[in-house]
Formats: C-alpha cells, sequence, structure tokens
C-alpha cells in the first residue's frame, strides 16, 4: 500500500512543478510580448 506521506511529498511534487510552470509560462508571454512591440515599432518606420 501507498503511505499518506508518499501521496503528500508526490503533491507538492507536482504543486512545485505546476508553480515553476506557470513562472515560465508568464516570463515567456512578456518576451512575446516585447517581440510583437518592438516588431511593430520596425514596421512603421518602414
Amino acid at each position: 500500500g501507498v503511505r499518506k506521506a508518499d501521496l503528500i511529498a508526490l503533491l507538492i511534487k507536482i504543486e512545485t512543478n505546476l508553480l515553476k510552470e506557470r513562472k515560465e509560462t508568464k516570463t515567456t508571454v512578456k518576451v512575446d510580448i516585447a517581440a510583437i512591440s518592438t516588431s511593430r515599432i520596425t514596421r512603421r518606420k518602414k
């Protein structure tokens, strides 16, 4: 059988992984927005 401690450890692992992923996606979204804004500026100049 699986012990409660093992289940809790698994849940904590999953939660930390999700938090890490969220942080990463947030930063990538910021980068994407910056890239889009810069490309718009270059288009206007042309």
